[in-house]
């Protein structure tokens, strides 16, 4: 909800051993708050740390949640 909120395209998806992985992209400034935000995380959340690696676009049209593999 909060990357729709931000304008963001991607994917998030929760992985079997309770970590989240994110694709998100769009503008930097609605990128760097999406990456504050995900450092406290929704209310019931619990985040122990937070990693960021630069990837390639991939022309997302819109934020959806996958079920992890």
């Amino acid at each position: 909800m909060q990357a729709k909120m931000l304008g963001l395209a991607g994917r998030v998806w929760n992985n079997p051993d309770g970590s989240v992985e994110i694709f998100a992209e769009g503008s930097q400034d609605s990128l760097a708050c999406f990456i504050d935000w995900c450092r406290i995380g929704p209310p019931a959340a619990r985040v122990d740390r937070v990693i960021v690696e630069e990837t390639q676009e991939r022309g997302e049209m819109e934020f959806v949640s996958e079920r992890g593999s």
